[in-house]
């Protein structure tokens, strides 16, 4: 079981076995927008899908960002740190329909609203398609949370 809570100014997310009792722990000191899991590479297990907002090496701009992590012999491990993807990420998950894909929120630059879906691809994700599409924000957040786990 994965739980979450604020320390400070950073998160711990914490790994507890079925008795309850702390396995492994990470901090992320960086403000989370968003903490779920589900199956995002298609291998029937669940990743750990947390929303960070941060900037890389490499973009230094502050954005959403996307970490999937696993669960490895009792150790939360990284899998992919993702820096962008196709559009502005405005939220992130696993789908719901056990498809092993990663969802998105999205807003392209015209001001349309677009939930994606992404494969993963050995190491990172290839966009696969745009599932649904609105003008409206609150519309494509609704259809967003009812496609993903």
């Amino acid at each position: 079981m994965i739980n979450w809570l604020r320390a400070n100014k950073a998160y711990r997310i914490l790994l507890l076995n079925p008795e309850g009792l702390q396995c492994d722990q990470i901090y992320i000191n960086k403000p989370i927008y968003s903490l779920r899991a589900g199956d995002v590479t298609g291998d029937k297990a669940d990743e750990i899908i947390i929303g960070v907002i941060k900037k890389t090496r490499f973009d230094q701009a502050i954005k959403r960002r996307i970490y999937i992590l696993t669960v490895r012999s009792g150790k939360i491990t990284p899998v992919f740190l993702c820096s962008r993807t196709i559009h502005q990420l405005v939220e992130c998950g696993a789908a719901g329909d056990g498809s092993g894909k990663l969802l998105t929120m999205e807003k392209k630059p015209n001001g349309t609203f677009c939930v994606a879906r992404y494969t993963w691809q050995k190491f990172g994700f290839a966009f696969t398609n745009y599932v649904f599409q609105s003008n409206d924000s609150i519309i494509c957040k609704r259809r967003f949370n009812h496609d993903v786990r």
